[in-house]
Parts: structure tokens; C-alpha cells; sequence
């Protein structure tokens, strides 16, 4: 029934995938990005294009579809072909003799296993295409397309004015918006596809590219990375769970391919310095993608660019000298870049944050506890990945034994160091220096441990694999059909898939799909008032606004039903002076005429009465929209439960 239900959001989900990639394969091969680094790439460099084309499209007053994205992309190909001619800017890889080899075949099908290994647990989280998560958050981001799609704006300048901010990380709201307009989908059925095809392809294929930069380029070590980017349940399920943080989601989806990127351009794997130009070219133009899906996934690459340039300067002091007295204008130019690199990670941190008020998540367990969570992946609630786990242990004591890979392992440590701090150390100054970006919320860090746990885990089941093969009965084996050894390898891979995917990826799965359940105590619409918010467009006229408590669903009413609340979202600006009364003194409508001058000026017409349970246990009386039907005030159109529509009569 399950499969049947998302089987009929194929459009959706076809529509979803090429608005994600099809921009970036199109600007990425212009670079003569090809192969794995083509299809890494092209996520983020889409969401560059379509993030920075909602800017521009705003600004110059052109209303919000597919078309700047068509036309931005046409001018960066053309932009970026001309510089690729006159500069040195390919990025060059190794051709194979055979067009199409055996490799690239092994890549594919690894990387669509375990497309539909994530796709299948995160359809099972979320239960059916118009599931809603049922969390606070939500009601900003559905909200917030149906916003961008009445305004023809999805600027994350513009965005924000919904709930009186001025600026709104929107590229997560740019890119489900195109996938509403052109499927024709609801608004849940464009998110729920959106986030699969997200989740499935754009992840694994980062993570299979960064987990390549230390491993070898076998079939196998790419079904082993592969395999490992389905095992944590931290990433790609809690982010569509908690919060619920879907643009933190789709930044951190894009972390794996940018970081393999700032690898080679740093110089590390890297051959000659035109492929380390072209890397810095196609990272630069993956960074707008990256900061307007989320700023704290820019200081996070920032983190992460600390054990590789130390790493590099690290290997280059033996030749300091040198260096110096060959070429000191040379030298001292990259000894400042170095310095200008330092002061300007050190200002970005302190700058690129929330302001203090809103990094209130307090530690939640001890130092000792959060280091073994580490290491065991047995964050936020999750059980032990005892599976992975031993591998990724496996994988950072070879990484600590091999110079060439100390980056790598400092880049684990940083980030470990990152969650032990928010979610064991005492509130204060020194936390908040270093975890206050990400709101001091140890779900926010956690979602970034596979980030290196999945390079560093395949490295240990890399190393695993190499010395389970030179066992004397394997090397028997070894010695059969080759049918044999197929399956013999088939069934092994199945093995792995399957031992990653119990206890902690399961836990996950089932914590996300009971807050994606719809049923009469939902947290944030009960069932009873889904079927109301399904009467209002019959039942309620396109220009009339409707009142009601934003924090118990009610506002979703502009997602659902295409009609404007009083108020957007809980957090939305201040109530002015009539919108006040009305949440006070709507009750008082037939004694005094101030109350329905207010109603006229702000054309209420209707009231969405859903009780007094708001989501996150919140309290945000509404006293004045009590008991409408008794005072006289208004008469009930329809009602589900003790779900109610209510036209207003004393006004």
C-alpha cells in the first residue's frame, strides 16, 4: 500500500531530481567536470544557480519560476567556458581506454543501491507523499512556499519578510518551490519528494566522492563507501525529524562533495595545478549552493579547512627555507595567504552565528558519555552502531598511523570535539564560542559526525576487506569460477548492507515516522484538522483572511488550504495594534465597535478553532477567539471533532 502511495508521486519525484541536477550537470560539464566529480558536483552547483537566481530575479522585479534559473545557468556556461579557454582552469581526469569501463559501470550500480536504500528508509519515515512533519518548524517552511509562490519571490532576502526578518537562508525553499510549480503536487508532496531525491543521491554521491579522496578507486572500495553512506541514522533521518531542520538538511547533504573539493584544490591528491585551479573554480561556485542552504555548513567547511591547512603547511616547513631564499616574494605571497586564511576564519566564527538569546539547548549528558557516543554513533537517542562503528575505529587508528591521512583524522577529531563540547560541557563563554553557531543544539553537531565517519568507516572496512582477502581460505576461493567469486562478493555486500542498516538506522527510522504520523493527538495537526483545513477553499472566499492560533496548526491553513492566516508562523512579527484586539477581544465583537472596525481593516472574516494544544507544549493564549459561537460573535461552517470553522457574524 506504501509503495503504491509513493509510486503515484513518481512525477513529483522525476521533477524533483531534475530540478536538482540537471542546471548543475549542464554548468559542471561546461567545466569538463566528468564522471563521480560531475555528479557529485552538480547538486550543489544547481542550488548555486538557483539560490542566486532567486536573488537576482527579486531584485529585478521577475517573478519566481524555472525561467532566471534557465537563463543564470545559460550565462554561467557561457561565463565559465570563456575562462575555461583562456585559463588553465580543466579539471583533468584519467581516460580510459573503453568509453564507458567496468568501473564507472561498478560506481553506478553501488551508488543506486544505495539510492534505494536510503530513498526506502526515508519513504518508510515519512509514511505517505502528504505526510507533514509534525514539529514547530514546519509551519514556517510549508508556509513559506506557498508565500513564495503567491509573492513570485523566493529571494532569501524576500522570504523573510513572511514573519518580519530580513534576511532567511531560502535555497531549501528556491528549490521545493520550482519542484511545487512544475509537478502541480501539493505543497507536502513537493517537500516529501524534494527531501528523498536529497537525501538518496545528492548524499551518497558526495559522500562516495569525499570517501575517494583517501581510498583507492576499486570497485570495491566504492561499494564499500557506497554501503557506508546508508549506516548512520543520525544522516540524512534526524534533520527531516527534529525541528524540523530542512534547510540544515540540504547543506549538510552538500558538505561531502565540497570538502572532496577543497581537498584537491588545497592540493592534496592533486596532480598538476591545473586540476587544482579547476577544483578551486568549481568550489567556489559551490559555495553560494552551500551558505544560502545554510551558513553554519560554510563555517562548518571553515572547521574542516583548519587540519587541512595546518596538514599542508605542516608538510611544507622542511622546504621553508629553501623556499624562501629561491623565492621570497613567492613564499611570503602564500605565507599571507595563509595569515589572511587565519584572520578570516577567526572573524567569520565570531560573525556567522545566531544571536545568543537563540543558542539556548542546554548539555544533555557527560563528557565520558558524549566521547563514547562519538565513537559509537550512539547520539541523540540512538543506539549503538556497533557495526560501523568498529570499522570507523578501524579506519581512524589507520588514518592515525599514516602521515598522508592525519588531516583526515584531525577533521574527525575537530568534529568530535565539536559534540562533546555542546553536548556535555557547561553552558557559558566557552561553548558558545565554539558550538554557538550551530545554537548550541547537539542535533545539529551530531548530523555532522558520518560527515567523516563515513570516509573514515570505509577506510577500516577498506582495510578490513584487503586482509580478509589474503586469508589463506579466501585466496582458495579465489581460485574458482568467476560466477562463484561474483556471488561470493554479491552475498558479502548484502551482508554489510544488511548489518548497517538494524539497531541504530532502524531506531532512526522509526523516530521519524511516528512524527510524520497523522492521527487524533498529532503534535501539530490532528487528523480532525486536516479534514477541516480540506473544507476551507470550498467553504471560505480566496481574499478573506482567517484568524486563528498559529501555534496549534491553524496558520497552516495558507499551506493547505491557499488561504492567508492573521499570523504565518508562531515567530512572526509582533501583532500590531488590531491584530491584537482581535486575538484579545474578538469575543466582544457585538459590545464594542472597535473590535469589528479591526476585523473590517483587517478583512477577517473566519476563525480556525483547533483548541488549546500547541505544539511543543507551547502557551500562547488567544482569549478573544474562545467560545465565538455562544457570545453571537460567529456561527460554525464546519466541524470535525472538535475541530472547527467559524464565519464571523457580529462584524
Amino acid at each position: 500500500m506504501i509503495a503504491m502511495q509513493w509510486w503515484d508521486a513518481w512525477w513529483s519525484m522525476l521533477l524533483a531530481g531534475a530540478v536538482l541536477f540537471v542546471p548543475g550537470l549542464a554548468l559542471g560539464w561546461v567545466m569538463n567536470l566528468r564522471r563521480l566529480a560531475l555528479a557529485a558536483a552538480a547538486p550543489v552547483l544547481s542550488i548555486s544557480l538557483i539560490s542566486v537566481a532567486a536573488i537576482v530575479s527579486a531584485f529585478f522585479g521577475i517573478a519566481w519560476s524555472v525561467l532566471p534559473v534557465l537563463a543564470l545557468t545559460a550565462v554561467a556556461m557561457v561565463l565559465v567556458g570563456l575562462g575555461t579557454r583562456l585559463l588553465p582552469l580543466r579539471y583533468r581526469v584519467r581516460q580510459s581506454r573503453r568509453p564507458f569501463a567496468v568501473r564507472q559501470i561498478w560506481t553506478i550500480a553501488a551508488l543506486t543501491v544505495a539510492a534505494i536504500v536510503i530513498a526506502g528508509n526515508l519513504m518508510l519515515a515519512i509514511g505517505r507523499p502528504e505526510s507533514i512533519s509534525q514539529t514547530y518548524d514546519n509551519i514556517f517552511h510549508l508556509n513559506a512556499i506557498r508565500y513564495i509562490a503567491d509573492t513570485g519571490q523566493a529571494s532569501s532576502f524576500t522570504i523573510g519578510r513572511m514573519t518580519g526578518e530580513s534576511f532567511y537562508p531560502a535555497a531549501w525553499h528556491d528549490f521545493v518551490s520550482l519542484v511545487f510549480q512544475l509537478s502541480g503536487s501539493s505543497i507536502p508532496q513537493a517537500v516529501s519528494s524534494g527531501n528523498i531525491v536529497i537525501g538518496a543521491l545528492a548524499w551518497p554521491l558526495g559522500a562516495v566522492q569525499f570517501s575517494r579522496t583517501v581510498l583507492p578507486k576499486t570497485p570495491a572500495a566504492t561499494w564499500i563507501a557506497a554501503s557506508t553512506a546508508t549506516a548512520f541514522g543520525v544522516f540524512p533521518m534526524i534533520l527531516i525529524d527534529f525541528g524540523v531542520l530542512y534547510p540544515t538538511f540540504l547543506a549538510y547533504a552538500f558538505l561531502p562533495a565540497c570538502i572532496a573539493f577543497l581537498v584537491k584544490a588545497i592540493g592534496i591528491g592533486a596532480g598538476q595545478g591545473s586540476r587544482k585551479a579547476a577544483a578551486w573554480l568549481a568550489l567556489i561556485m559551490m559555495l553560494p549552493g552551500l551558505s544560502l542552504a545554510h551558513p553554519s555548513a560554510l563555517m562548518v567547511l571553515v572547521a574542516l579547512s583548519i587540519p587541512l591547512v595546518g596538514y599542508v603547511s605542516w608538510r611544507a616547513l622542511p622546504m621553508l627555507k629553501p623556499r624562501w631564499q629561491q623565492a621570497p616574494l613567492g613564499t611570503g605571497a602564500r605565507l599571507g595567504l595563509i595569515v589572511l586564511w587565519a584572520v578570516g576564519a577567526l572573524v567569520l566564527w565570531k560573525a556567522v552565528r545566531p544571536p545568543a538569546d537563540a543558542a539556548f539547548w542546554p548539555p544533555t549528558r557527560s563528557p565520558a558519555g558524549a566521547v563514547v557516543g562519538v565513537f559509537s554513533n550512539a547520539v541523540v537517542g540512538l543506539p549503538p552502531a556497533i557495526f560501523v562503528s568498529a570499522f570507523l575505529i578501524l579506519g581512524l587508528l589507520v588514518a592515525l598511523r599514516r602521515k598522508q591521512l592525519w588531516w583526515l583524522a584531525g577533521q574527525f577529531l575537530l568534529i568530535g570535539f565539536l559534540f562533546i563540547v555542546v553536548s556535555s560541557f557547561s553552558q557559558g563563554g566557552f561553548r558558545n564560542f565554539f558550538t554557538g553557531i550551530w545554537y548550541n543544539d547537539q542535533y545539529r553537531l551530531a548530523a555532522l559526525l558520518p560527515l567523516l565517519s563515513v570516509p573514515i568507516a570505509s577506510l577500516g572496512a577498506y582495510r578490513a576487506y584487503r586482509y580478509f582477502r589474503r586469508l589463506q581460505p579466501v585466496r582458495m576461493l579465489r581460485g574458482r569460477s568467476a560466477a562463484f567469486r561474483w556471488s561470493a562478493g554479491a552475498l558479502g555486500l548484502l551482508a554489510m548492507l544488511l548489518a548497517t542498516q538494524l539497531g541504530n538506522v532502524s531506531a532512526a527510522t522509526q523516530r521519524t515516522q511516528n512524527d510524520y504520523l497523522l492521527s487524533s493527538s498529532s503534535a501539530l495537526l490532528t487528523n480532525d484538522e486536516m479534514s477541516v483545513l480540506q473544507r476551507v477553499p470550498d467553504l471560505v472566499p480566496k481574499r478573506s483572511v482567517v484568524v486563528g492560533n498559529p501555534a496549534n496548526g491553524s496558520s497552516l491553513v495558507y499551506a493547505f488550504a491557499d488561504r492567508v492566516p492573521m499570523q504565518y508562523h508562531v515567530l512572526s512579527a509582533p501583532p500590531t495594534e488590531d491584530q491584537q484586539l482581535v486575538l484579545d477581544h474578538l469575543d466582544d465583537a457585538k459590545d464594542n465597535p472597535a473590535v469589528c472596525a479591526a476585523v473590517r481593516r483587517l478583512n477577517i472574516g473566519y476563525v480556525l478553532d483547533f483548541g488549546t494544544q500547541e505544539v511543543n507544549f507551547g502557551s500562547h493564549p488567544t482569549p478573544g477567539l474562545q467560545n465565538l459561537d455562544t457570545a453571537g460573535v460567529a456561527r460554525t461552517r464546519y466541524q470535525e471533532g472538535d475541530a472547527r470553522l467559524l464565519q464571523i457574524t457580529a462584524c
